[in-house]
């Protein structure tokens, strides 16, 4: 697992160098790319600037508003951070019984 998510940082951080670019030439196709990173990362400020840039660069009709917003709401009920850790044993209980209802994770 660790190994899986060595680059997490890394992602991050093109991620918010090409926001504060002129990234907003690009399709926003193309530009909801750009968030990814921060979608996946389980730190809330970065799932709050996600929100924040989808809102307000790819507006709330985007289809991965929804999404967006699931995702940080996942974060926000379960507020630990496992991948930090070089050895991950599962979820917590409740959060493995909110991943057996919900497979997609939100």
């Amino acid at each position: 697992m660790a190994e899986a998510l060595s680059t997490d940082a890394l992602a991050r951080k093109i991620a918010k160098r090409a926001s504060r670019a002129r990234h907003l030439e690009a399709p926003a196709f193309v530009r909801s790319f750009y968030y990814l990173p921060s979608t996946h990362s389980e730190d809330l400020a970065d799932q709050e600037t996600c929100v924040r840039l989808t809102r307000d660069r790819l507006g709330e009709g985007h289809y991965s508003y929804p999404y967006v917003l699931s995702h940080k709401a996942v974060i926000e009920r379960f507020a630990v951070c496992r991948r930090a850790t070089k050895r991950w044993a599962g979820p917590p209980h409740r959060e493995a019984e909110f991943l057996k209802a919900n497979p997609a994770g939100f």
